[in-house]
């Protein structure tokens, strides 16, 4: 658990440095920070809480999504949704609106973290 915290980390840093040349903005910052936070907690001896983990990588990786794309042009924004659209169109009448705007959501997000090479934030995808 510590080496795939550490890695996501090591990973957001190489790309802030990449991408924003200098100062990252705070929210980046507060993904890093909050990644730290958890990984020291475990190596403090914490109680391994895994549903308390996950909520927690998943509001990060909410906030760094968003964070980084913000960077990503509009044509690839447009593209990615296009794309979204053909790939999910036979789940939009059989799901609720609901859980396919979840599942449209996790796609962007899932080439996002693609695009930058960030692995997922999630124990669950390990």
């Amino acid at each position: 658990m510590l080496a795939f915290i550490s890695a996501r980390i090591d990973e957001i840093k190489a790309v802030a440095a990449k991408q924003y040349s200098g100062d990252a903005p705070e929210g980046i910052e507060r993904v890093i920070s909050r990644l730290e936070e958890v990984m020291h907690n475990l190596q403090s001896g914490s109680r391994f809480d895994s549903e308390a983990i996950e909520r927690d990588f998943a509001l990060i990786d909410q906030l760094l999504a968003a964070e980084l794309g913000a960077s990503i042009s509009p044509e690839q924004s447009d593209e990615w949704e296009k794309e979204a659209k053909k790939e999910l169109k036979v789940y939009k009448k059989r799901l609720p609106k609901e859980t396919y705007a979840k599942i449209h959501e996790n796609f962007v997000r899932d080439k996002i973290h693609k695009k930058f090479g960030i692995g997922e934030l999630s124990l669950f995808r390990l």
